[in-house]
Protein backbone atom coordinates (compact mmCIF):
# COMPACT_ATOMS: atom_id res chain seq x y z
CA UNK A 1 0.00 0.00 0.00
CA UNK A 2 2.50 2.72 1.16
CA UNK A 3 4.59 1.48 -2.06
CA UNK A 4 1.60 2.47 -4.52
CA UNK A 5 1.09 5.55 -2.47
CA UNK A 6 4.69 6.43 -2.90
CA UNK A 7 4.47 5.64 -6.54
CA UNK A 8 1.23 7.57 -7.59
CA UNK A 9 2.92 10.54 -5.84
CA UNK A 10 6.09 10.39 -7.87
CA UNK A 11 4.12 10.07 -11.16
CA UNK A 12 2.17 12.64 -10.53
CA UNK A 13 5.51 15.10 -9.64
CA UNK A 14 7.48 14.00 -12.68
CA UNK A 15 4.43 13.91 -15.18
CA UNK A 16 3.41 17.44 -14.16
CA UNK A 17 6.64 18.65 -14.65
CA UNK A 18 7.10 16.59 -18.32
CA UNK A 19 4.11 18.18 -19.47
CA UNK A 20 4.96 21.16 -18.70
CA UNK A 21 8.38 21.39 -20.40
CA UNK A 22 6.48 19.96 -23.30
CA UNK A 23 4.19 22.56 -23.40
CA UNK A 24 6.73 25.19 -23.46
CA UNK A 25 8.47 23.53 -26.36
CA UNK A 26 5.47 23.33 -28.28
CA UNK A 27 4.72 26.10 -28.29
CA UNK A 28 7.88 27.03 -30.55
CA UNK A 29 6.69 24.52 -32.86
CA UNK A 30 4.21 23.51 -35.11
CA UNK A 31 1.22 21.72 -33.56
CA UNK A 32 0.60 19.83 -37.35
CA UNK A 33 3.66 17.78 -36.20
CA UNK A 34 2.06 16.36 -33.54
CA UNK A 35 0.08 13.49 -34.60
CA UNK A 36 0.92 10.08 -32.74
CA UNK A 37 0.92 10.08 -29.09
CA UNK A 38 1.31 7.53 -26.13
CA UNK A 39 -0.48 8.04 -22.82
CA UNK A 40 0.61 6.38 -19.48
CA UNK A 41 -2.06 6.23 -16.71
CA UNK A 42 -1.89 5.20 -12.43
CA UNK A 43 -4.51 3.81 -10.62
CA UNK A 44 -5.33 6.50 -8.18
CA UNK A 45 -7.80 5.23 -6.30
CA UNK A 46 -5.97 3.82 -3.23
CA UNK A 47 -4.64 7.19 -2.62
CA UNK A 48 -8.15 8.95 -3.42
CA UNK A 49 -9.57 6.49 -0.47
CA UNK A 50 -6.67 7.66 2.13
CA UNK A 51 -7.73 11.20 2.05
CA UNK A 52 -11.81 11.15 0.96
CA UNK A 53 -14.03 8.92 2.17
CA UNK A 54 -17.96 8.76 0.80
CA UNK A 55 -20.08 7.67 3.53
CA UNK A 56 -17.37 5.63 5.07
CA UNK A 57 -17.32 3.85 2.05
CA UNK A 58 -14.19 3.31 -0.09
CA UNK A 59 -14.16 3.07 -3.83
CA UNK A 60 -12.57 -0.20 -4.98
CA UNK A 61 -9.40 0.38 -6.90
CA UNK A 62 -10.72 -2.50 -9.62
CA UNK A 63 -8.28 -4.50 -11.48
CA UNK A 64 -5.28 -2.64 -13.30
CA UNK A 65 -2.40 -0.89 -11.68
CA UNK A 66 -1.47 1.02 -14.62
CA UNK A 67 -3.27 1.90 -18.12
CA UNK A 68 -1.56 3.11 -21.15
CA UNK A 69 -3.13 4.65 -24.74
CA UNK A 70 -2.03 4.69 -28.17
CA UNK A 71 -2.76 7.39 -30.44
CA UNK A 72 -2.67 6.23 -33.46
CA UNK A 73 -1.92 8.59 -36.71
CA UNK A 74 -4.88 7.29 -38.01
CA UNK A 75 -7.25 8.37 -35.42
CA UNK A 76 -7.36 4.65 -33.71
CA UNK A 77 -7.20 4.23 -29.63
CA UNK A 78 -5.54 1.67 -28.84
CA UNK A 79 -6.03 0.53 -24.74
CA UNK A 80 -4.16 -1.61 -22.11
CA UNK A 81 -3.95 -2.40 -18.62
CA UNK A 82 -1.71 -3.93 -16.25
CA UNK A 83 -1.75 -5.25 -12.79
CA UNK A 84 0.87 -7.43 -10.72
CA UNK A 85 0.63 -8.31 -7.10
CA UNK A 86 2.88 -9.73 -4.68
CA UNK A 87 1.86 -10.15 -1.49
CA UNK A 88 2.96 -12.79 1.58
CA UNK A 89 1.50 -12.69 5.37
CA UNK A 90 2.87 -14.44 8.16
CA UNK A 91 1.44 -15.01 11.08
CA UNK A 92 1.84 -17.02 14.44
CA UNK A 93 0.10 -17.55 17.91
CA UNK A 94 2.08 -16.64 20.91
CA UNK A 95 0.41 -19.42 23.12
CA UNK A 96 0.67 -22.55 20.67
CA UNK A 97 3.32 -23.38 17.98
CA UNK A 98 1.07 -22.66 15.30
CA UNK A 99 1.78 -20.66 12.19
CA UNK A 100 0.46 -19.39 9.27
CA UNK A 101 2.09 -18.29 5.80
CA UNK A 102 -0.17 -17.10 2.94
CA UNK A 103 1.26 -15.96 -0.29
CA UNK A 104 -0.42 -14.62 -3.45
CA UNK A 105 0.35 -13.55 -6.51
CA UNK A 106 -1.76 -12.30 -9.28
CA UNK A 107 -0.74 -10.97 -13.03
CA UNK A 108 -3.77 -9.55 -14.58
CA UNK A 109 -3.52 -8.25 -18.60
CA UNK A 110 -6.38 -6.60 -20.85
CA UNK A 111 -5.84 -4.98 -24.64
CA UNK A 112 -8.45 -3.48 -26.52
CA UNK A 113 -9.39 -0.03 -28.85
CA UNK A 114 -11.57 2.75 -28.06
CA UNK A 115 -13.23 5.73 -29.61
CA UNK A 116 -13.53 9.20 -27.76
CA UNK A 117 -16.09 11.70 -28.15
CA UNK A 118 -14.75 15.14 -27.19
CA UNK A 119 -17.79 16.89 -25.03
CA UNK A 120 -17.61 20.73 -23.62
CA UNK A 121 -15.52 21.90 -20.97
CA UNK A 122 -12.20 19.43 -21.46
CA UNK A 123 -14.62 16.31 -20.94
CA UNK A 124 -14.21 13.75 -23.13
CA UNK A 125 -16.34 10.57 -23.30
CA UNK A 126 -15.08 7.19 -24.56
CA UNK A 127 -16.07 3.76 -25.09
CA UNK A 128 -14.33 0.99 -26.32
CA UNK A 129 -13.84 -2.95 -26.28
CA UNK A 130 -11.52 -5.24 -24.83
CA UNK A 131 -10.22 -8.69 -24.03
CA UNK A 132 -8.77 -9.70 -20.72
CA UNK A 133 -6.62 -12.22 -19.41
CA UNK A 134 -5.44 -13.27 -15.91
CA UNK A 135 -3.71 -15.95 -13.26
CA UNK A 136 -3.33 -16.10 -9.52
CA UNK A 137 -1.47 -18.66 -7.27
CA UNK A 138 -2.58 -18.76 -4.01
CA UNK A 139 -0.11 -20.45 -1.20
CA UNK A 140 -1.66 -21.36 1.98
CA UNK A 141 1.14 -23.29 4.21
CA UNK A 142 -0.02 -23.88 8.15
CA UNK A 143 1.65 -25.92 11.04
CA UNK A 144 -1.33 -26.84 13.62
CA UNK A 145 -0.97 -28.87 16.94
CA UNK A 146 -3.50 -31.41 16.59
CA UNK A 147 -4.54 -33.36 19.65
CA UNK A 148 -4.12 -37.09 20.57
CA UNK A 149 -7.78 -38.78 19.55
CA UNK A 150 -6.87 -41.61 21.59
CA UNK A 151 -5.28 -40.21 24.23
CA UNK A 152 -6.05 -36.50 24.39
CA UNK A 153 -2.37 -35.36 24.63
CA UNK A 154 -0.97 -32.56 22.23
CA UNK A 155 2.06 -32.83 20.73
CA UNK A 156 1.10 -34.22 16.83
CA UNK A 157 2.35 -30.92 14.84
CA UNK A 158 0.36 -31.42 11.48
CA UNK A 159 1.47 -29.75 8.25
CA UNK A 160 -0.99 -28.34 5.69
CA UNK A 161 -0.89 -27.16 2.41
CA UNK A 162 -3.25 -25.45 0.31
CA UNK A 163 -2.88 -23.94 -3.16
CA UNK A 164 -5.48 -22.69 -5.78
CA UNK A 165 -4.47 -21.60 -9.03
CA UNK A 166 -6.83 -19.65 -11.01
CA UNK A 167 -6.94 -18.32 -14.88
CA UNK A 168 -9.08 -16.34 -16.65
CA UNK A 169 -9.94 -15.14 -19.92
CA UNK A 170 -12.87 -12.86 -20.68
CA UNK A 171 -14.36 -9.74 -23.51
CA UNK A 172 -16.72 -7.37 -23.48
CA UNK A 173 -17.47 -3.21 -24.02
CA UNK A 174 -16.93 -0.58 -21.73
CA UNK A 175 -17.66 3.19 -21.42
CA UNK A 176 -15.89 6.22 -19.42
CA UNK A 177 -15.89 9.64 -18.62
CA UNK A 178 -12.73 11.78 -18.49
CA UNK A 179 -11.82 15.24 -17.52
CA UNK A 180 -8.70 16.46 -19.51
CA UNK A 181 -6.76 19.09 -16.97
CA UNK A 182 -4.49 20.10 -19.50
CA UNK A 183 -3.88 19.27 -23.28
CA UNK A 184 -1.81 16.38 -21.64
CA UNK A 185 -2.32 15.33 -18.05
CA UNK A 186 -6.07 14.38 -16.76
CA UNK A 187 -7.94 11.68 -15.05
CA UNK A 188 -10.55 9.35 -16.13
CA UNK A 189 -13.22 6.68 -14.90
CA UNK A 190 -14.74 3.66 -16.69
CA UNK A 191 -17.35 0.99 -16.20
CA UNK A 192 -16.69 -2.94 -17.45
CA UNK A 193 -18.73 -5.32 -19.24
CA UNK A 194 -17.09 -8.50 -19.43
CA UNK A 195 -18.04 -11.77 -19.93
CA UNK A 196 -15.63 -13.81 -18.06
CA UNK A 197 -14.29 -17.27 -18.37
CA UNK A 198 -12.61 -18.83 -15.19
CA UNK A 199 -10.56 -22.21 -14.17
CA UNK A 200 -9.75 -22.85 -10.58
CA UNK A 201 -8.00 -25.93 -9.40
CA UNK A 202 -7.38 -26.19 -5.61
CA UNK A 203 -5.07 -29.22 -3.62
CA UNK A 204 -4.97 -30.15 -0.26
CA UNK A 205 -2.39 -31.87 0.89
CA UNK A 206 -0.63 -33.11 4.40
CA UNK A 207 2.45 -33.57 5.91
CA UNK A 208 1.48 -35.99 8.83
CA UNK A 209 1.31 -39.61 8.44
CA UNK A 210 -0.32 -40.67 11.64
CA UNK A 211 -3.37 -38.39 11.10
CA UNK A 212 -3.35 -37.35 7.72
CA UNK A 213 -6.07 -34.87 6.48
CA UNK A 214 -8.34 -35.90 3.65
CA UNK A 215 -6.51 -34.50 0.37
CA UNK A 216 -8.60 -32.27 -1.75
CA UNK A 217 -7.94 -32.06 -5.43
CA UNK A 218 -10.66 -30.52 -7.19
CA UNK A 219 -11.40 -27.95 -10.57
CA UNK A 220 -13.87 -25.42 -11.17
CA UNK A 221 -14.97 -24.09 -14.55
CA UNK A 222 -16.81 -20.90 -14.35
CA UNK A 223 -18.82 -18.61 -16.73
CA UNK A 224 -20.35 -15.40 -15.61
CA UNK A 225 -20.80 -11.73 -16.74
CA UNK A 226 -18.53 -9.45 -14.40
CA UNK A 227 -20.26 -5.36 -14.25
CA UNK A 228 -17.41 -2.94 -13.20
CA UNK A 229 -18.68 -0.45 -11.53
CA UNK A 230 -16.30 3.36 -11.82
CA UNK A 231 -15.05 3.61 -8.48
CA UNK A 232 -11.76 3.51 -9.74
CA UNK A 233 -9.91 7.31 -10.70
CA UNK A 234 -6.71 7.24 -13.05
CA UNK A 235 -4.80 10.09 -12.91
CA UNK A 236 -2.67 10.06 -16.84
CA UNK A 237 0.25 12.06 -19.08
CA UNK A 238 0.04 11.52 -22.33
CA UNK A 239 3.76 11.64 -24.04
Amino acid sequence: MKFKLALLVSFIFSSTLYAQQHATLHVQQDTTLVKKQREIGLNATNFINSFISFNDQSGAPGNYLFSYRIYSEQGNIFRFGFDLDLNRLKTTDENTPDEESNRVSRLALRAGSEKQIHLPKRWTLFLGYDIIGGISRNRLESTVLLIDPFTGDPGILQDITRKIDTWNLGTGPCIGIQFNISDRIGVFTESTFYLNYSTSTEKLESMSTSFPVPEVDKKTNTLGFNIGLPTAIFFFVKI
